[in-house]
């Protein structure tokens, strides 16, 4: 905003004094600089003021707080039908993975660092249409660890199989500080459906390191008997308040099988809220030096209109709790299960291992 003064009582004479037209009182010129001086003040106050009044006026509203972490899961989880449609002819798909650490965010209201990509929580949308070749190119930005990305489902042959994304297994790890390997995968055109992708390495995907993968096929739609308006991918995953190496010691020591660490909450899009109480909550691994201070969070929002068929494709990308889905007072139509379609079944609610 620009801010421009114009004072109708003075005139600058010949002697570059000023000279009030309604006195005979002569006033000195004031230099430029005081001028800007002058208007950078009256703008800094202004902006205060305005900063003020803005939070004061939302301060009790029901507006959540936007958080730039967060991946805005209604917009990238929702998919243009239209457009994979359209698209009739294999091509390159290119994606592209920056994979970071963050520190100290709260998916669910209690703070913890994140393994994420591209600096959000949970993972981006990956989409392709059969027949396609998807390239994703990973840069690893971690200070410490290598990663992998593995494309969970999905078909390799014999020539591709060293991108399968297996940490020491298909390929060596994309090393720490800058790594970069490019995942090339040529999809068959018999191959569609629901998929996910996550780290291959030790226990990142637990800490955020996964995200969704679907491909779309023209020869799916002919197989559904019923055609849908809205296509989107509805994400949960068990949630736990510390980095997951940290319960790794416990988990793999003697006659511990099967005694698997218990999730402090469970997410749908990568949000939700834990009902703190200070007095009750065990901080994990007992790291009092730890911040877990409580901050806001938010329960998921999935808005759909009533007029509307939606195709909800529901992926448990946890690591260990398997989920039960169901919406209140609904039956849901099964429609495909892990990349195959299936005859049509109505069920009152849909139990999901993790895979």
């Amino acid at each position: 905003m620009n801010f421009f003064s114009k004072d109708r009582h003075l005139v600058c004479s010949k002697e570059e004094d000023v000279v009030d037209l309604e006195s005979t009182t002569p006033v000195r010129y004031r230099p430029l600089w005081f001028k800007v001086l002058e208007c950078v003040l009256c703008a800094g106050a202004f902006a205060a003021l305005l900063a003020f009044v803005i939070k004061e006026a939302t301060k009790d509203s029901d507006v959540p707080e936007i958080h730039d972490w967060r991946l805005d899961t209604a917009k990238n989880y929702t998919m243009d039908t239209l457009y994979w449609r359209k698209e009739t002819e294999p091509k390159e798909r290119h994606y592209y993975f920056n994979v970071s650490t963050l520190l100290e965010k709260a998916s669910d209201g209690i703070v913890r660092n994140l393994t994420v990509i591209n600096g959000q929580y949970p993972g981006p949308l990956v989409e392709a249409n059969a027949g396609d070749t998807l390239y994703i190119h990973v840069q690893n930005h971690m200070s410490q660890e290598p990663v992998t990305i593995h494309c969970h489902g999905l078909f390799f042959n014999q020539e591709d199989s060293y991108n399968d994304g297996a940490a020491f297994i298909n390929q060596c790890a994309i090393p720490a500080n800058g790594g970069t390997y490019t995942y090339k995968v040529k999809l068959g055109k018999e191959q569609w459906g629901t998929y996910w992708y996550h780290s291959h390495f030790s226990t990142q995907y637990a800490d955020g390191l996964f995200g969704p993968l679907v491909i779309h096929s023209s020869k799916e739609d002919e197989l559904l008997e019923e055609k849908y308006d809205m296509d989107m991918v509805v994400l949960v995953n068990d949630y736990y308040h510390d980095m997951a190496n940290k319960y790794l010691v416990d988990y793999l020591a003697p006659d511990n099988e099967n005694n698997e660490p218990t999730p402090d909450n469970g997410l749908i899009q990568g949000v939700n809220v834990f009902e703190y109480d200070s007095a009750s909550y065990v901080v994990p691994h007992d790291d009092l030096s730890r911040n877990v201070t409580d901050s806001q969070s938010n329960y998921p929002i999935i808005d759909l209109k009533r007029s509307k068929k939606y195709r909800m494709r529901v992926i448990n990308a946890g690591f260990f709790a398997p989920f039960t889905f169901s919406i209140d007072q609904h039956l849901l139509k099964l429609i495909e299960a892990d990349g195959t379609n299936i005859e049509p079944l109505s069920v009152e609610s849909l139990a999901i291992s993790v895979s």
